[in-house]
């Protein structure tokens, strides 16, 4: 798990930990984030990018176990 939410993140662009292969859950929601652009996670079951800007998803591998 790793919550990211309220931090007032602003991009232009957002790139998680690209390393964290097991991450099951990833919060960014309530920044400001304008795009989103992920890794391969393939573990990643939850994303909640809920309040934000986000006009763009960039580079969004396969992610086999996103519900």
């Amino acid at each position: 798990v790793l919550d990211l939410s309220f931090n007032d993140f602003k991009g232009p662009e957002f790139e998680p930990l690209e390393n964290c292969k097991v991450l099951q859950f990833l919060s960014v929601a309530q920044n400001k984030l304008k795009s989103l652009s992920m890794a391969s996670q393939p573990r990643l079951q939850v994303l909640a990018a809920s309040k934000n800007r986000i006009s763009t998803l960039k580079g969004f591998p396969y992610l086999p176990v996103l519900e």
